[in-house]
């Protein structure tokens, strides 16, 4: 059985896990528009498409990995084994991506490189993140502590997305001849802290899940399917979209409005404000967190993810006011109100997700923890694939010529910041409506336990 509370060397060493899961999933993002579009001078459309067409692979291999991880069975655990062989993949891909010669090759040649070791790079991480989400999943079966296990999680996001707003400042260091020899080096550094960070949920967390593993019985795939018959999880995924969807799809003018509206085309200067907003949120996060902890036990995680999607929804629009020429600094202030929906929505949405995997037991008799795991994963890579399929359509509806540098046409900087503030606020309000419908209340899981209970005396 799975043990309801969790030691601080559990909670701490799953969390450090999500180092790696954070930074594999958002690095290679990042950094695709400012090396391949604004270095490289790549079509940005082009480059939405094929970092799409990248993630669509996730729609097989996530819930493929899901499946074989659930059924698996060795003295290591379904999950472990998994976490370390693809955490090490990940680190070396993630180095190749970037192996491209700085000149020589046409567009289509560029694009052709970067498309195949994206989808390679991403095969790699799928196979640790999905059996890492799924081992959180198994680790307790308290409605609360699961939630505090989940804090732990963002705790170490937060921890390791330090880095990742840096990296295209990094980049341009005079230690390096350009930016693209800077970014190899940067991006072998990133594969060295994937490895790292994996070691604490494969050596520091229990293996609770290895016994209760040989006993299980084998998940089918007519499981896998099925799975998408569980309307809670159906309102989590869709909240999930909806919000990652709409921010990716116009967050990243974020970083030209910046370099081209606040810093007048200054790139360095723009990179430096743009690494401090996170930077400043991280900090943010650690009084943030607890408060996010004790909202939801106070009034439940539903109603808090809610309050948080609305009020981030509010510091979209505020956007408007706070990316300022007259004083960049404010534009810190745009990370830390957005910080609060998007930390809701990762640290909440799981812990909810592990209370559907209980339901799914108790209600259906179903071990598919890995399978949920995949498709919650799945989800949010739909949404990223989606919003960043979207942000190079919406670059280009701006206007925006990067040939032009800081001299862009007029009511191009006035469009950015529409988009910005619109998009952002109308899809954080969308997802908190959705999340109206979510059935499982603490309420309601406490009398599912109660029922299961009676059924077995």
């Amino acid at each position: 059985m799975k043990t309801s509370l969790l030691c601080f060397k559990d909670k701490a060493g799953y969390g450090f896990g999500a180092i790696a899961e954070n930074n594999m999933q958002n690095a290679l993002p990042m950094m695709a528009m400012p090396i391949m579009n604004i270095y490289m001078g790549l079509d940005p459309v082009m480059l939405g498409i094929i970092m799409a067409i990248t993630r669509v692979t996730d729609a097989l291999t996530d819930p493929l990995m899901g499946y074989i991880s659930d059924n698996t069975r060795s003295r290591w655990g379904a999950r472990k084994p998994y976490m370390l062989g693809g955490a090490i993949a990940a680190a070396v891909c993630f180095v190749l991506v970037w192996m491209f010669p700085a000149s020589g090759w046409s567009q289509a040649q560029y694009l052709w490189y970067f498309g195949i070791m994206s989808v390679i790079y991403f095969l790699a991480t799928t196979v640790y993140c999905v059996p890492y989400i799924g081992f959180g999943y198994e680790l307790s079966s308290d409605y609360e502590e699961r939630t505090r296990l989940m804090a732990y999680r963002m705790f170490f996001v937060n921890i390791g997305g330090l880095l990742l707003p840096w990296l295209y400042y990094l980049t341009q260091n005079p230690v390096f001849p350009d930016q693209l020899t800077g970014m190899r080096f940067c991006a072998a550094g990133m594969g060295i802290l994937f490895i790292i960070s994996a070691l604490g949920p494969v050596f520091l967390a229990r293996s609770v899940e290895t016994a209760v593993h040989q006993e299980r019985p084998k998940i089918r795939l007519c499981d896998v399917l099925s799975t998408f018959k569980l309307f809670p999880f159906m309102i989590i995924a869709g909240t999930l979209v909806i919000g990652v969807l709409g921010f990716l799809a116009v967050s990243s003018l974020g970083t030209y409005i910046i370099i081209y509206y606040v810093c007048a085309g200054d790139t360095v200067k723009g990179a430096y404000y743009i690494g401090l907003g996170p930077t400043f949120s991280v900090l943010f996060s650690f009084a943030l967190l607890p408060a996010m902890t004790a909202l939801s036990a106070k009034i439940g995680k539903r109603n808090a993810l809610i309050a948080l999607l609305l009020f981030s929804a509010a510091g979209a629009a505020a956007s408007w006011f706070l990316y300022t020429p007259e004083c960049p600094y404010l534009s810190i202030a745009v990370s830390l109100v957005l910080l609060p929906g998007l930390n809701g929505l990762w640290m909440l949405l799981m812990a909810m997700t592990a209370d559907v995997c209980e339901y799914d037991f108790k209600a259906n008799g179903l071990h598919r923890d890995g399978v949920i795991a995949a498709l919650f994963s799945w989800s949010g890579k739909a949404g990223i694939t989606l919003g960043i399929a979207l942000s190079g359509i919406v670059l280009n509806l701006t206007g925006f010529k990067q040939e032009a540098g800081a001299a862009q046409g007029e009511g191009v900087l006035l469009a950015m910041r529409l988009l910005f503030a619109i998009g952002i606020g109308g899809s954080l309000t969308f997802a908190a409506l959705l999340l109206l419908k979510y059935p499982l209340t603490a309420a309601f899981m406490k009398q599912l336990s109660g029922n299961m209970q009676k059924k077995q005396l």
